[in-house]
């Protein structure tokens, strides 16, 4: 008597194996698909922070719309126009130097590295005298220069008078509000000193700030006091 006997019950399908398979195959599948996603969870990480990792000023420089910076307007006498930074903001390190040579001839330049990222030049004059630069027709003095670079780049420009008061600042912001407004203006209580470092170290200012007050610079005029140290100065820049 066999499997195909007439009357015989056929034997029962082993389906323990077949839901055994069908599980092995799902337990594969379900890994695949592990696998999967977080291979594509740290390829988007890779390429996100590859963004931020590459980001830098020379970035920034590639989507500013060049076409609104104003005409450089040629020197008039011992006064510059405020222009001639158009060959400064947004150069690299080689032109700054070339434009520093250029427009403050015997002058030195101290030259501090923060990071990789940052670096802050001073430029001062022994022999020959900072020129006034006209803003809009204002003339304004000032003693020395201070550039910050980001990323390989000059961002901003500082015009700094050392030691001046809080009646220089008054007299430069009144000049400056005549001609571009005060809707920006922000002072501080002069009752109320921020304290860092050390005790004795007190720090505050006052700022003007005007974006874009050339359609394409901003400039900020702002009075700082530290400890004993005083000035105020005149910032334009390209952010």
């Amino acid at each position: 008597m066999n499997d195909n006997t007439p009357g015989y019950p056929p034997k029962k399908k082993k389906i323990w194996l077949i839901l055994l398979i069908v599980a092995i195959l799902a337990i594969f599948l379900a890994i695949a698909l592990t696998v999967i996603v977080l291979i594509a969870g740290i390829i988007g990480l890779k390429v996100y922070s590859g963004k931020g990792d590459t980001y830098s000023y020379a970035d920034r420089i590639s989507r500013i719309d060049m076409s609104k910076k104003p005409d450089t307007v040629a020197p008039s006498g011992g006064v510059y126009d405020y222009t001639f930074i158009n060959d400064l903001i947004t150069k690299d390190t080689d032109e700054a130097d070339k434009w520093i040579k250029k427009y403050y001839p015997g002058s030195t330049t101290d030259k501090v590295v923060y990071s990789e990222h940052s670096e802050w030049w001073t430029i001062k004059s022994q022999q020959t005298p900072m020129r006034d630069i006209a803003i809009d027709g204002y003339v304004y003095g000032y003693d020395y220069l201070e550039l910050n670079i980001s990323d390989g780049y000059v961002e901003s420009i500082k015009f700094v008078k050392n030691g001046s008061d809080m009646r220089v600042f008054n007299e430069i912001y009144n000049e400056l509000e005549s001609r571009f407004g005060s809707t920006n203006l922000y002072v501080a209580d002069q009752n109320s000193l921020e304290k860092f470092f050390e005790p004795q170290n007190e720090y505050m200012s006052y700022s003007w700030y005007e974006n874009d007050f050339d359609g394409f610079y901003s400039m900020s005029l702002t009075r700082a006091q530290y400890s004993n140290l005083q000035s105020t100065y005149i910032m334009l820049s390209k952010y």
